[in-house]
């Protein structure tokens, strides 16, 4: 096995690193080439060898003046996040807050804004979600101990496997 993304040296269709971006036409090892450079498979060839697969026939990985492939750019996306959170900043900086009855308080959430999507804010009371906005207010909340948690997702679609989570990030109150 190497370590690589976009490489594989597994044979079954169950069992190699890319297998959630196949479309469900793809039966055969390897996969033979099509017109359409840009479809998943398991393509002989990887780092020039016939016993190694890569996902796509032609990519950037490959040629110049092509474009990533889908697994390429999700390979890339996964390790930013763990530099850079899909939040900017959040009010109520301590994880302890307390509200009279009286008082009405804001909590809001800062995003960041991709270009192609956006991101999903979810506030959860007592982990029952309660709304889908940037903000939350307090009048919300009844009398008495209770938690409060944000969890903002990136919904890219050039993600499908997040399997440590890194695309939510999560504040509780």
């Amino acid at each position: 096995m190497t370590g690589e993304p976009n490489v594989s040296g597994l044979v079954s269709l169950d069992a190699f690193k890319w297998k959630q971006w196949l479309p469900k036409s793809v039966t055969n090892i390897p996969t033979p080439y099509t017109l359409d450079v840009s479809d998943p498979g398991l393509y002989q060839g990887s780092k020039y060898c016939n016993e190694l697969y890569r996902p796509t026939p032609n990519s950037m990985l490959r040629s110049l003046r092509r474009p990533f492939d889908t697994i390429n750019e999700e390979a890339l996306i996964l390790p930013i996040y763990d530099f850079v959170s899909s939040v900017d900043s959040f009010g109520q900086s301590t994880s302890s807050v307390t509200i009279s009855a009286s008082q009405s308080t804001a909590f809001a959430v800062t995003t960041l804004r991709p270009k192609s999507h956006e991101l999903q804010t979810k506030w959860y009371v007592n982990n029952q979600e309660v709304i889908s906005d940037a903000s939350f207010n307090s009048d919300l909340l009844m009398d008495g101990n209770q938690t409060l948690n944000v969890a903002v997702s990136d919904t890219t679609e050039k993600v499908i496997l997040d399997p440590f989570k890194k695309l939510i990030f999560g504040q509780i109150w």
